[in-house]
């Protein structure tokens, strides 16, 4: 009971960016400069005081808890031996924190992904469904994906890789009936919808009424479902450009979770 209330709480706060616990203790750590023990601090003192600041209540992490969670992040050396975030810790708040690309160019094809997987490897099928869903490919048919970015080689890797080249298929195309690129997309990954949000936040931001920390959330939870589409396929007035310049000077003292990245269809992307 008390697991799924923290579980629940982790997604209430985050607003769905993080799921693992000892993901939220680590970024907020990070951004609550909570890695220190102060003078005469035990864990069981830490861990009252990360429970208030970070889930506004006294006895979701244990002392135990936080201290296996500490203990862990010490073994992979996320922090330096004067409790400032490492190299290999900013390669993981890379990978559990959505990525910011500025460029974003379409060379004015869109690629598609299409299968027909049977019953028997359904635990195959929704392996791929969901690295697709990682790659923002949008669902344009029934168990058919589009992606205005090349990703297909990083599908290509999982079809191999469970065998499925007999059920998947991959396409190019320079065209998709006659609506324009802008209104395929929107129709596709409800553009003007996450438009709004970023404009919400933006809002909220400018009124100076929400914590640090809530902020962050509220932008990476928005950040995560953008698809980050090529600028030529974007609606006008698109704030995405805003919202980021906001988060940056919400950052500022983190530089290393700004994640304004080179062009998204590069080759470390894709990688």
């Amino acid at each position: 009971m008390k697991q799924n209330f923290v579980s629940k709480r982790i997604k209430n706060i985050t607003f769905g960016v993080l799921e693992k616990v000892s993901d939220l203790i680590f970024v907020s750590c990070v951004l609550l400069d909570e890695f220190i023990i102060y003078n005469g601090e035990n864990y069981g003192k830490k861990a009252k005081r990360i429970n208030m600041k970070i889930l506004g209540c006294n006895d979701s992490f244990s002392k135990k808890h936080l201290h296996k969670t500490f203990y862990n992040i010490k073994k992979q050396e996320l922090i330096n031996k004067d409790f400032k975030i490492s190299k290999e810790g900013r390669e993981k708040l890379n990978l559990i924190l959505p990525q910011y690309y500025k460029k974003r160019k379409w060379d004015g094809y869109w690629y598609l992904v299409s299968y027909d997987i049977p019953e028997r490897y359904s635990f195959y099928r929704k392996i791929l469904k969901s690295t697709l869903e990682d790659l923002n490919f949008g669902l344009l048919h029934k168990s058919v994906w589009i992606s205005a970015f090349n990703f297909l080689n990083r599908v290509q890797k999982i079809v191999e890789k469970y065998g499925l080249y007999r059920f998947v298929f991959f396409s190019k195309s320079c065209q998709l009936n006659k609506p324009s690129p802008q209104i395929i997309a929107e129709r596709i990954w409800k553009l003007n919808n996450i438009n709004k949000n970023y404009e919400d936040f933006i809002k909220k931001f400018k009124s100076e009424k929400f914590s640090k920390r809530e902020l962050i959330f509220r932008y990476l939870s928005i950040l995560k479902k953008d698809p980050q589409l090529p600028l030529d396929l974007l609606p006008e007035n698109w704030k995405g450009e805003e919202a980021f310049k906001c988060y940056k000077k919400i950052c500022k003292n983190y530089k290393f979770i700004l994640l304004d990245r080179n062009c998204k269809n590069n080759k470390n992307f894709l990688s």
